[in-house]
């Protein structure tokens, strides 16, 4: 039990390791902190919940952590088969956490897939890097259901890179599901 992130970090320092870590703020965990079971119950988060949310983000990032990560993706459960508690956190949720990096000036947006797979959402995730100003990057797959996919969110990036926004795709190796 830590009693603020300040001492969660500063346990992280003081634990022996070999190599160098970078920390992303986990949405689940960000969400079920200020939510509670209205979290894992999938509810919206309220404006004040939001301004939490926004302030933990800031905190983080000064305390250390590269950025936030997030993921829609429908494939991500938890171990009783329950959706994450992230999965349809609303753009202005998603806003406010950027917002709290860009009051901090640092930190990466990096999300998994997302959960319709359609540019639309991809762009979703454009506008809340757009609005914050920082960096994004996340994860883009060729799905067989949406062939075409990958090539419109390239579009996408392109177009709102030329915007002025800092947009990277990551392309996955091998397939998760064959090692898990």
């Amino acid at each position: 039990d830590w009693e603020s992130f300040d001492d969660f970090m500063d346990a992280v320092e003081r634990k022996s390791h070999d190599i160098d870590y970078a920390v992303l703020l986990p949405p689940a965990p960000l969400r079920g902190f200020v939510l509670g079971q209205r979290a894992a119950n999938l509810e919206p988060a309220t404006a004040a919940d939001r301004a939490k949310m926004r302030a933990l983000s800031k905190a983080a990032m000064e305390a250390g952590a590269i950025g936030f990560s997030t993921s829609r993706n429908i494939f991500h459960k938890a171990s009783d088969g329950s959706y994450l508690p992230q999965l349809h956190a609303e753009e202005v949720e998603l806003n406010e956490i950027a917002l709290g990096m860009a009051d901090a000036r640092r930190g990466v947006l990096q999300a998994t897939a997302v959960e319709k797979y359609t540019v639309e959402e991809y762009e979703f995730l454009h506008r809340v890097a757009m609005q914050a100003r920082r960096p994004l990057s996340y994860t883009l797959v060729q799905i067989d259901w949406a062939q075409r996919l990958w090539r419109d969110v390239i579009a996408a990036v392109e177009r709102d890179n030329a915007a002025g926004a800092d947009i990277k795709m990551q392309v996955m190796n091998r397939s998760i599901g064959l090692i898990l």
